[in-house]
């Protein structure tokens, strides 16, 4: 978030090191010690509900596959681009399919999970506004993930051409409209060979923004709705025993 809002700067040595943690420590490490724990403390659920024990099993491949094509880019990037590990574009087609397999697989099981919560509204005999509340907010989280992940997938053009001589590796967000490339420039990625513009045409700016506020209220918005719901009425319960 501090390096797209250009509050910070990382150059290729520390964008290096934060990508090796994120995937050793976050998709690796991490990964591996969470599902551990899931695996044992949900034995039991998973016994009695094939639904958990499905999506169980769905995560851990999930996780698995997202960590082989990240190791794969590791390699990539360090046998092709040893100079600007960080800004190779020679595994962008892995990068973009990272984002994609990531943001439809957590899509899929959010919906899978409001759809969950809705049911068990349908079938409560009080039919309690917070399970409704709680399948709005994950529904919306899961369309805003997918349509995001849509936005920078289908709707960013991606614009290459050669780098002048003498050119240092880096990358930035801009954010701005140029009128030599017909469109916003949102990512600009530079290293010796080629430069790199991630673009959003004219023509889609309007519908580029509109998914922008589309994505970012509705979810939040639900879910600290949701909570509050949650709170009052446990407030509501531990009161009575006071």
């Amino acid at each position: 978030m501090l390096l797209t809002r250009q509050i910070i700067f990382f150059d290729n040595t520390l964008q290096t090191f934060v990508f090796l943690l994120i995937v050793v420590g976050g998709y690796g490490i991490g990964s591996w010690i969470l599902l551990e724990y899931i695996k044992r403390i949900s034995h039991n659920l998973r016994k009695k509900s094939p639904f958990i024990n499905r999506l169980h099993i769905s995560v851990t491949i999930i996780q698995l596959s997202l960590l082989g094509i990240l190791l794969f880019i590791i390699y990539s990037n360090s046998i092709n681009c040893a100079g600007s590990f960080s800004f190779c574009m020679d595994s962008r087609i892995q990068s973009v399919s990272v984002n994609a397999i990531a943001s439809i697989s957590s899509s899929v099981i959010l919906g899978l999970f409001s759809l969950k919560f809705f049911l068990w509204y349908k079938a409560g005999n009080k039919r309690t506004v917070i399970l409704l509340l709680f399948g709005l907010a994950t529904i919306t989280l899961s369309m805003s993930i997918l349509v995001d992940a849509m936005d920078k997938i289908l709707l960013q053009q991606v614009i290459e051409e050669k780098s002048p001589s003498g050119t240092l590796p880096k990358s930035s967000y801009i954010y701005k409209v140029d009128e030599k490339y017909g469109g916003q420039i949102q990512y600009k990625v530079e290293n010796e060979d080629t430069t790199t513009f991630y673009m959003v045409p004219t023509s889609l700016i309007p519908l580029h923004k509109f998914l922008v506020y589309l994505v970012s209220v509705p979810p939040y918005l639900f879910t600290w709705i949701a909570i509050v719901a949650l709170l009052h009425q446990y407030y509501q319960s531990w009161s009575e025993y006071v």
